[in-house]
């Protein structure tokens, strides 16, 4: 078999990889990492059967060579999706004896395992990293991305300003904190971290810009928001990442017909990339034009079906154009794929179950989706709970009231519920759509004359939410 690894025809090859994974033999390695190298391999069905036999015999020497085949292929391409689930699988090397001691070592491996998405691995990793050497900035900086990527905001929070105590001039942590702050709604706080980190004259500039850009815009400063992407685009004219931002940035201010333009042009500079597809699709549903956010949702599914909201997103085209059973199978079917995704669950409970009227199964998947939350969903979970409730004709617990901690917009929302907060105080900090139908949707809790009573959001509020937006469409549905 591993002889017939080299045959001239590439079902021959195809067939003895596949073979050599189902024996499971450590012997077959080398031979099956040789048709890794550059050049030895053309067709693309051997390399994944090559790379999926590896993983089945599990053998941690040939974690370095599948890595680097796939990051030849690069992270848009289809090699590297067909591949996900077995690089994911496959054990890097161990920390050796010699090296055990040494906390650059366990960053490494932290590192490894943070990018086959193993996140409790990689945080026992950095945590015994942070062990050996307290003082290094890095490790805390690599544990607040994991904290970050699963939604525990807090912690992320925490662990960011205690790399910056180590180094506060520390480029990444800068901008890390940023991004954090972003996600738990706190966007002014976002800029001092990033206007230290533009003060830096490194490469990490441009990525300052663009967040920068992202920060300013959510707060209505366009002008501002425009110069910070102009500048980068000056410098990196053919960047896919900077040309996508500015179709955000069009689309905010409800120019769609340049955010086009924009989407169209990043995704001709790189037509791999998934999440430009959702970004088109998200102005094709502002526009009414739900055939075309179809295609591209699609499009971005296909690519990268563990795309954030990307089955929401069909999910809301679907029921706003009418197909209304497409989109509850749809989302039946993600929630077995990505049975660990609250999000996904979420999706089901709202365009899968409540626009129906089905709060019966609404509030089961809101439990499936409670029974794998992170801290940073909770709170948001926690309202979407409590407008199922409603719309139940059930009381609204006590209990999913109360602050959650880790994402302080999401407490304020839930302290309006309660009747402690005023939702017209919370109307100049709701800066996005989404932050807007949260909003929307509290308010409505509070009382439907209570929404009908709120001051409209300043001249400057960003356009249309996601299709897939789930408080929005918490509130449609209650509002059907």
């Amino acid at each position: 078999l591993s002889v017939a690894l080299a045959d001239e025809h590439a079902h021959v090859r195809r067939v003895a990889a596949h073979a050599l994974g189902g024996i499971g033999d450590a012997r077959a390695v080398p031979a099956l990492v040789a048709r890794l190298a550059s050049e030895a391999e053309s067709d693309e069905d051997v390399l994944v059967e090559v790379v999926e036999a590896l993983a089945a015999i599990g053998d941690p020497s040939a974690d370095e060579p599948v890595h680097a085949a796939r990051w030849r292929a690069g992270p848009n391409s289809t090699f590297w999706l067909r591949t996900e689930a077995a690089f994911r699988m496959l054990p890097p090397p161990p920390v050796s004896e010699a090296k055990a001691e040494d906390a650059d070592a366990w960053r490494a491996l932290g590192v490894r395992y943070a990018e086959k998405g193993r996140y409790a691995e990689a945080e026992a990793a950095y945590r015994k990293g942070m062990e050996l050497d307290p003082e290094d900035h890095k490790l805390p900086s690599n544990l607040a991305i994991i904290f970050r990527r699963t939604r525990r905001l807090g912690a992320a929070l925490e662990m960011v300003d205690r790399a910056l105590a180590l180094k506060p001039d520390f480029a990444h942590a800068l901008g890390n904190k940023a991004v954090i702050l972003r996600h738990r709604g706190e966007h002014r706080a976002s800029l001092a971290p990033l206007e230290r980190l533009l003060r830096k004259p490194e490469k990490l500039r441009n990525l300052g810009l663009r967040s920068r850009a992202r920060t300013l815009w959510a707060l209505g400063e366009f002008a501002r928001a425009e110069a910070d992407l102009k500048a980068v685009l000056a410098d990196e004219p053919n960047s896919r990442q900077t040309v996508a931002v500015s179709g955000l940035l069009y689309a905010a201010q409800g120019d769609y017909d340049q955010a086009l333009t924009a989407f169209n042009r990043s995704i001709e500079l790189d037509p791999t990339f998934a999440l430009t597809y959702q970004q088109r699709a998200h102005v094709h549903a502002a526009l009414g034009r739900y055939g075309e956010a179809r295609r591209d949702l699609r499009e971005a599914a296909s690519r990268k079906p563990r795309l954030e909201g990307v089955h929401a997103d069909l999910a809301g085209v679907s029921r706003r154009s009418g197909r209304d059973r497409r989109a509850l199978a749809r989302l039946q079917r993600a929630a077995k794929r990505q049975r660990e995704d609250p999000r996904v669950h979420m999706a089901l409970a709202v365009f899968g179950y409540a626009w129906d009227g089905d709060w019966v199964n609404a509030r089961a998947a809101l439990a499936d989706a409670e029974a794998r939350a992170m801290p940073g969903d909770r709170a948001l979970l926690r309202l979407l709970q409590a407008g199922v409730a409603n719309g139940a004709g059930r009381p609204i617990e006590p209990t999913w009231l109360a602050p959650m901690g880790d994402h302080p917009w999401h407490d304020r929302l839930l302290r309006v519920v309660a009747g402690d907060l005023d939702a017209a105080d919370l109307v100049p900090d709701a800066f996005t759509p989404t932050m807007r139908g949260e909003l929307a949707l509290a308010t409505w809790l509070v009382g439907p004359e209570a929404l009908a009573a709120m001051p409209p959001p300043g001249p400057h509020a960003m356009q249309a939410a996601p299709p897939g937006a789930l408080a929005e469409g918490l509130l449609d549905a209650l509002r059907k």
